[in-house]
């Protein structure tokens, strides 16, 4: 992989990335201001900006879902100049979905999943029944519901029985699986979505069936953060992402220098594939893939594009 473009889009930190089918988003801190970013991915220019604590993302086609710490969801379809808001609920969002046909909008409030109608901004239910402690990350898969939480669970709702049931009723509990560490993130490997992994606050990447037949854990890398690729002396790294596509996955990791490298990843081992260096000289907060490149965020303002192709001059604006 090679560094093709690198721009500085705030003197604070890029907390974190998400991204569409063609639009990045960048949320930014700036001592107390934070704020979010379109990004043009061609140039990893700033397009549009919209101020505010938002405490998640997430894309459907040219619409954008923003949670936000003062209890609000926004709609932004990006033709539009500023977002609108689509439901306000009394206390802080942690994190937000929406499913691919865009009928509904889960967030998480503490311990609760909210599940509105999008379109009307109705709230259909709220479930209380999957976690004990707050939810740190929801997504959609095709009619079930993924949540993860601080209390290690990781669990599956099926939309369409939870909308029949009372929200004290855990019959629409799929599985629920303990992963035993506090979830940072998690997402789906392949087009079944069959597995789940998962990256906890500890830096270890698991591997999860969802699959209700046969749910479990099927992969557990605890220790891969003390790669030598790594280690800076005797300080570990950290997973930033996994990223999924032509059969294999492979996790992108970083070091506490900005340096990162990419490890070929299956159920039974890892194995260092490449080291990406002059780009970040912090800590990388966040990657989101663009086919077959991607582009980071880190502690250090930046963003920064990596293309497979060797060809062409790295271009810094």
């Amino acid at each position: 992989m090679d560094l093709k473009t690198k721009n500085q889009i705030t003197d604070g930190y890029v907390v974190a990335l998400a991204s569409g089918e063609s639009h990045v988003l960048a949320a930014t801190v700036q001592g107390q201001k934070s704020g979010v970013h379109i990004i043009d991915t061609r140039e990893l220019r700033s397009t549009q900006m919209m101020g505010g604590q938002v405490t998640d993302a997430a894309f459907c086609d040219a619409t954008l879902m923003l949670s936000t710490a003062d209890g609000c969801v926004r709609h932004w379809d990006l033709r539009e100049k500023s977002p609108s808001t689509l439901f306000t609920v009394e206390k802080s969002v942690r994190c937000v979905a929406v499913d691919s046909q865009q009928r509904w909008c889960a967030c998480g409030v503490g311990a609760d999943i909210h599940v509105y109608d999008k379109v009307a901004g109705k709230r259909l239910c709220v479930h209380d029944e999957a976690h004990s402690m707050p939810i740190s990350r929801l997504k959609f898969r095709q009619d079930e519901l993924v949540s993860s939480g601080e209390d290690g669970l990781l669990c599956v709702l099926d939309m369409d029985r939870c909308m029949e049931f009372n929200k004290h009723d855990d019959a629409a509990l799929r599985v629920v699986m303990h992963t035993e560490n506090d979830v940072r993130t998690f997402g789906f490997l392949g087009e079944s979505e069959a597995v789940a992994y998962t990256v906890s606050v500890t830096e270890e990447l698991g591997f999860w069936s969802v699959d209700q037949r046969r749910p479990g854990k099927c992969g557990h890398f605890p220790n891969l953060r003390m790669d030598e690729h790594l280690m800076i002396e005797e300080r570990g790294g950290y997973v930033v992402d996994l990223f999924y596509g032509s059969g294999c996955a492979q996790a992108l990791c970083g070091d506490m220098d900005g340096g990162l490298a990419i490890f070929d990843v299956n159920l039974e081992k890892t194995h260092f594939k490449v080291a990406l260096r002059d780009g970040h000289s912090s800590v990388v907060r966040g990657a989101v893939r663009l086919g077959d490149s991607f582009v980071t965020g880190a502690e250090d303002g930046l963003l920064c594009l990596w293309s497979p192709s060797a060809s062409g001059k790295r271009k810094r604006t």
